[in-house]
């Protein structure tokens, strides 16, 4: 059983719709937990492609499975894709240290094999300076 305090496990009865992240999360040795309302929306599904949680939206758009796939190392400057979002051509990015520039906000990302692009409307990133191990919650490490 997990020993990640009660007030950092997910919560039900948001509404799924925020498209901001808090980055409120805490280290644990090499295991990373977040907030549930960390991510950029639940509402209508998660699903885990590559180690990266993708959070669906209405339409399902299975191009972001795609988008992860293709996702240059080089871009992202060895930075680590926690989550994604893609809603109405918009994409919503969590990553865990840092922002890579290629995916800042405001930034157009243009799809392999399609010739459809999407604007990076959110690209926020889990920092060490907001980082809390759990002894600073009073848990154990």
């Amino acid at each position: 059983m997990s020993s990640v305090p009660s007030s950092h496990l997910p919560r039900n009865g948001g509404s799924g719709h925020s498209a901001t992240f808090s980055a409120r999360h805490i280290a644990r040795s090499s295991i990373l937990a977040f907030d549930v309302h960390d991510l950029p929306c639940t509402s209508h599904g998660m699903s885990v492609h590559k180690g990266v949680i993708v959070c669906w939206d209405e339409d399902h758009d299975t191009r972001v499975l795609g988008f992860i796939d293709d996702l240059d190392p080089f871009d992202c400057e060895g930075e680590k894709l926690i989550a994604v979002h893609e809603s109405k051509g918009c994409l919503y990015m969590l990553w865990e240290r840092c922002v890579p520039i290629m995916y800042a906000n405001g930034r157009c990302v243009s799809l392999v094999n399609d010739s459809d692009s999407w604007v990076i409307n959110s690209s926020r990133a889990l920092t060490p300076r907001t980082a809390r191990t759990a002894n600073a919650q009073g848990g154990a490490a």
